[in-house]
């Protein structure tokens, strides 16, 4: 199964200089398990006030961010290792589409 695992956070903690750090202020504000094994699939949308979210995946990935990024599988998609751990900025209101990446 190809499963997508989105967090959603809507601040990102500041060391003690105010530099702005790339780790999630827990808990998330929403989690999101996302199934794409039989093709493109979309997230829910993303809660209010969400600024940033965390994603990791099962397997190796293609994913898109944005208002109703379905073509995934497109060449302008986003390439994720199956484990590893990505942060992105985002905007109210939009989703992430996943497909397996071949």
């Amino acid at each position: 199964m190809a499963i997508g695992y989105v967090a959603e956070f809507s601040v990102l903690p500041r060391e003690l200089r105010n530099t702005q750090l790339m780790l999630p202020d827990h808990p998330a504000i929403a989690q999101q398990e996302v199934d794409y094994t039989a093709g493109v699939t979309e997230s829910a949308v993303f809660a209010a006030g969400v600024r940033y979210i965390r994603i990791t995946s099962d397997t190796t990935a293609r994913y898109l961010v944005g208002v109703s990024p379905q073509d995934a599988e497109a060449n302008n998609s986003n390439y994720l290792l199956a484990g590893t751990v990505e942060y992105l900025a985002v905007k109210e209101g939009n989703v992430i589409s996943w497909f397996v990446h071949a």
